[in-house]
């Protein structure tokens, strides 16, 4: 995330301690036009800040700052967050940020872990790539903690995405993370499924992976 979660996330961040947000209970891949993705909206920081804080805190030591800082930059900045919803429940999202020539960075994606499963990461994602293409871009990238790449992998590479590093201490002393990207080409190639097969296992041979 950096990327958190199987959701993941990118950067690290923590604000004040946001209480948990109950359980959703989910079972079986979300019904066809049951799930909707639309763009945030500042009402939205509040579900968002809840929900997702909790997670960034794990892995990142200012998680929560970041988060908060980057809901209030879209405007500004070139960014842009995705929410997908079941009726009027968050179960996940997408933070990207414009990096100019070409260049995008996935900062976040993230599906609440009850509701993992059910190819709502797989439909933020997806939603992600059609924004990309359209915009002609030659690259997105994202950078994922050492701990959860095996996992974040299985969604990303069969998209595109490759292994670029591993960049040791990144966030701090012992906060390893690894950079994933994308391309035009690498989606080509992700069609080939020894390509996966073959990216999936250099990342799951990264030390500590």
């Amino acid at each position: 995330m950096s990327t958190r979660a199987a959701g993941l996330c990118d950067v690290a961040v923590p604000p004040a301690h946001a209480p948990s947000a109950p359980a959703t209970a989910c079972q079986g891949r979300v019904a066809r036009g049951a799930l909707r993705l639309r763009p945030y909206e500042p009402a939205d920081a509040g579900r968002v800040v809840q929900l997702v804080t909790d997670v960034l805190e794990r892995l990142y030591p200012t998680g929560g700052e970041w988060l908060e800082r980057k809901l209030r930059s879209f405007e500004r900045e070139g960014a842009r967050c995705t929410l997908a919803e079941v009726g009027s429940t968050l179960l996940g999202l997408t933070i990207e940020t414009v990096k100019g020539l070409g260049r995008c960075k996935l900062s976040t994606i993230w599906v609440d872990e009850p509701a993992r499963g059910r190819g709502i990461g797989t439909a933020l994602l997806d939603s992600c790539l059609v924004g990309w293409r359209r915009e002609l871009l030659n690259e997105a990238y994202v950078t994922v903690s050492l701990q959860v790449v095996g996992v974040v992998a299985l969604l990303l590479v069969p998209k595109g995405f490759q292994l670029r590093a591993l960049e040791r201490d990144r966030y701090g002393a012992g906060r390893d993370e690894v950079v994933l990207a994308w391309s035009r080409a690498g989606q080509v190639a992700s069609a080939d499924r020894g390509w996966v097969n073959e990216q999936l296992g250099q990342i799951r041979s990264l030390p500590g992976a």
